[in-house]
């Protein structure tokens, strides 16, 4: 699973909210979620996240395998996101 942490009022949280939005058009069955920092504060508390946008990789029992702070292009993501087994 992906959690995407961002909020709508920051521009590269946007940017990355639309490669979130494309790559789930692409691969409808991806557990890719984007989490707004404002409306999640808890969520943003256990995750203990300090900058925005960051993506946080789940394993298949919910640990964190990796996480990246920081926009990231539309190759990158996928090449992760298959990386990570959570696209094919």
């Amino acid at each position: 699973m992906l959690l995407e942490f961002g909020s709508t009022s920051c521009a590269s949280c946007v940017e990355m909210g639309k490669l979130l939005y494309r790559a789930k058009q692409e691969y409808p069955q991806s557990a890719i979620y984007f989490v707004e920092v404002y409306n999640d504060q808890q969520a943003t508390r256990d995750y203990r996240i300090q900058m925005i946008p960051t993506q946080i990789y789940l394993d298949a029992k919910g640990s964190e395998s990796e996480r990246h702070i920081g926009a990231v292009n539309y190759e990158l993501l996928i090449a992760k996101l298959k990386e990570q087994k959570i696209i094919f």
